[in-house]
């Protein structure tokens, strides 16, 4: 824990529903303090267990008072240890546990259509059921004539065998053992109906070791025009403070559906009456813009409507409600302020079919709920590289993706969203992308800069909107090196920070450039003046990074320095004990 400057001792509790469970004394040395406390006899409740921490501290100086309410003490670097040894499966059911570091897939080397959708579907399921925990989740092939993992699973693993065959089942194989793992097996379109088991709201009924799954629902579309706070993912609305205090809202546009346009909040919530010398007024703000204020009142309740214009929309727009008594504040003096937000508050939004930030930043929603995924080769690179997309993707927001494995030529036809795989990018050359290459001559959409450079090789992920059938557009693809892609997908993987920032339209890597990708963002005056196939003519440079440090007003381009809803219902399942 870092302490404000000034204290020198005290004590940490852990709360569950208002009950003490543990507390522990602090020694602060340096404005931190270590500490480590046991949790016995914790409620948990679908697999979560929801705790309060509450501190009090000790001033070094008893006739020192603490007055800097801005520095207030902050939990770091928290870890949590369990004893003893996690229990070894038996029956399906029991085989996604509540802690995961890793998930394992086994594809063969050479994959069908089927077994590819497979991997795709089921490695997007577990990224959104475990996407708070970020597993790292691997495409592994196995070798012609192997039909089982090469090693037993760790103990936080779990392990993943795809393959085309006839019978359509999941089956645990040995089940209480290390070398345990899960077999999912089928033809077509069959294998990945079984593969979505693992995200069927049926699975803890499956007691048995092996089972089927005989039809799914489909993930239904989006398009709330009301919802709570609640249910958009807030459950911390109590906060309490001296001098100043504050509820942050979290807006999650993947539970929105499609593309907002502006946030209607009608805010319900109290908080307790100041003392007679005291005054204070609620301030509503995003970030560092202040929305509205509102005066309080001695009845110490309020109900007001903000409207959030799409300016300041962010990925997770945050709504920070504070506050703030306008009295002097002593110490042993002032009384705590104290402010909730009802949960029932109610958001209504404003849809468009258009999204205003064409890149990044209109995904995942621009994805939701279904996506194409099409691969120009097919093999198990490509399937690897799907996998990477979607599930950076699918952490973007806690609504589920639902990828859909299509030919090529029906994804550059259809309407839906789609993710094009085209590593060599010889397949995608008739579709306008931020960034191309023909003949020597690099093409920026909306720049209007030239440079004379040399031959470029580069590859990365564009994303932009398809106006003819408008929907989203994300194409991997490389101007010649297939490595380059890989490095910018390797470099999302290493952090999930990383797909959280990306805010521009396009992640380009370079031959010859050793440092982070870099970075492309077309501004959005440029995008509504200029139709996406006009586009400017850059000569195409020897190094990405000599071109994209070059100083020019249409772009901007970064250096990435660091870091990167429901459930099918109506699921119907055949279970058999062996």
């Amino acid at each position: 824990m870092q302490a404000p400057s000034g204290y020198n001792g005290g004590n940490i509790k852990i709360y569950q529903d208002e009950q003490l469970l543990a507390i522990t004394e602090l020694e602060i040395v340096d404005g931190l303090a270590e500490f480590a406390i046991p949790i016995l006899d914790l409620n948990v409740v679908g697999q979560e267990a929801t705790i309060q921490v509450r501190t009090s501290l000790e001033y070094s100086d008893s006739n020192w008072c603490h007055d800097d309410w801005d520095d207030p003490a902050t939990l770091t670097n928290l870890s949590m240890t369990y004893a003893g040894e996690p229990a070894l499966p038996m029956v399906i059911s029991e085989y996604l546990p509540s802690v995961l570091d890793r998930i394992s897939i086994y594809i063969p080397q050479e994959p069908s259509e089927s077994e590819s959708a497979a991997a795709i579907e089921l490695s997007s399921a577990l990224s959104a059921q475990y996407r708070t925990q970020n597993p790292e989740i691997d495409l592994i092939s196995l070798a012609a004539g192997e039909s089982s993992p090469r090693a037993s699973a760790d103990a936080f693993e779990r392990k993943f065998v795809i393959s085309d065959q006839e019978d359509s089942e999941v089956v645990l194989e040995n089940p209480g053992a290390d070398s345990m793992f899960l077999r999912i097996s089928g033809q077509g379109n069959a294998l990945v109906d079984q593969a979505r088991l693992l995200s069927s709201e049926l699975l803890p009924l499956v007691n048995t070791n092996s089972a089927e799954l005989a039809s799914h629902a489909e993930i239904p579309q989006l398009e709330p025009r009301s919802m709570t706070v609640e249910e958009l993912g807030n459950f911390t609305l109590e906060t309490e403070g001296i001098g100043r205090t504050s509820v942050n809202i979290g807006f999650d546009q993947s539970r929105m559906g499609s593309f907002p346009t502006e946030l209607e909040v009608n805010l319900s919530g109290g908080y307790v009456p100041l003392p007679a010398d005291m005054n204070g007024q609620l301030i509503f703000h995003i970030g560092d813009t202040v929305i509205d204020q509102l005066p309080l009142n001695q009845g110490g309740e309020f109900n007001h409507t903000l409207l959030i214009p799409q300016d300041l929309f962010s990925r997770f727009p945050q709504l920070e409600v504070e506050l703030r008594s306008t009295g002097t504040v002593e110490c042993n003096v002032t009384q705590p302020l104290s402010l909730w937000i009802d949960p029932k508050s109610t958001v209504n939004t404003e849809l468009s079919d258009t999204p205003e930030n064409a890149g990044f930043l209109s995904l995942p929603q621009g994805f939701i709920p279904t996506v194409n995924v099409a691969l120009a080769e097919g093999d198990f690179a490509d399937v690897q590289r799907a996998v990477s997309i979607i599930d950076g993707v699918q952490m973007l927001g806690t609504t589920r993706l639902r990828p859909e494995l299509v030919s090529w030529e029906d994804a550059i036809v259809s309407q839906q969203p789609a993710v094009l795989i085209d590593a060599g990018g010889e397949s995608s050359t008739d579709l306008s992308l931020p960034v191309e290459t023909e003949n020597g001559v690099l093409t920026v959409e909306g720049s209007e800069d030239v440079i004379n450079l040399d031959q470029l090789e580069y590859g990365g992920i564009e994303t932009f909107w398809d106006e003819e059938n408008s929907r989203m557009l994300l194409v991997a693809s490389s101007a010649g090196d297939p490595a380059e892609l890989d490095r910018v997908l390797n470099w999302l993987d290493q952090d999930q920070d990383r797909w959280y920032e990306l805010s521009g339209q396009a992640l380009l890597q370079s031959v010859g450039n050793l440092g982070d990708p870099m970075e492309v963002t077309v501004s959005a005056a440029q995008l509504d003046q200029q139709p996406s196939t006009d586009k400017t003519a850059w000569i195409v440079g020897a190094v990405l990074l000599s071109l994209l440090t070059v100083g020019v007003i249409a772009i901007v381009l970064r250096s990435r320095a660091r870091s990167r809803a429901s459930k099918a219902e109506g699921d119907d399942l055949n279970l058999e004990q062996r």
